[in-house]
């Protein structure tokens, strides 16, 4: 297991390392552009290796004993764990090209809706520790049911709305500062 667990952060290490010097060289002048994929690129790497770092030991030796509440990332875990960091990494090409393409507004939307999303994604593997203090602080407990199609597409359209709710308050921010 623990051979597994290093090779693959070797690779996301080295890929994201390259990725980081290579993305600068593409989106050229636009700092705020740099600043966005490079936040997103660091959340993303957090959510693979938590990811990774959280499957249960059973998952080493059978894959199909996966743990992960993202469908796609679900399928590419069923696969292989090299298969979860291949897709992780087309999806982290996918997005610097396109914040580094789209318009202002939508390049902010992108990022606001995947910075929301993979931290989320981070956050779920970190919560499992830190349930019970928050239990505590709140005095409720939570109900963590099965994941389904459904509720996946709306929590993504819960990251797209306030993803544009703090796209359109940045460009408000920006148009003042100016």
């Amino acid at each position: 297991m623990w051979f597994w667990i290093c090779l693959i952060l070797l690779v996301v290490f080295l890929i994201f390392w390259f990725w980081f010097w290579f993305s600068s060289r593409i989106i050229g002048g636009n700092s705020l552009k740099k600043l966005f994929a490079v936040i997103i690129l660091i959340i993303v790497m957090a959510d693979c290796f938590l990811t990774l770092i959280g499957q249960p030991p059973l998952y080493w030796k059978n894959y199909s004993n996966c743990d992960e509440s993202s469908i796609v990332g679900q399928a590419l875990l069923r696969l292989h764990p090299l298969a979860f960091v291949l897709g992780l990494i087309f999806w982290a090409i996918l997005i610097t090209f396109l914040i580094n393409k789209l318009t202002p507004l939508f390049s902010h939307i992108l990022f606001f809706a995947l910075f929301i999303g993979h931290s989320l994604g981070a956050w779920s593997w970190i919560q499992p520790y830190l349930k019970s203090v928050v239990e505590i602080l709140i005095g409720k407990k939570f109900n963590y049911s099965q994941k389904t199609l459904y509720g996946e597409i709306s929590d993504y359209l819960f990251y797209v709305f306030l993803a544009l709710i703090l796209a359109l308050a940045l460009k408000k921010v920006r148009k003042r500062i100016r």
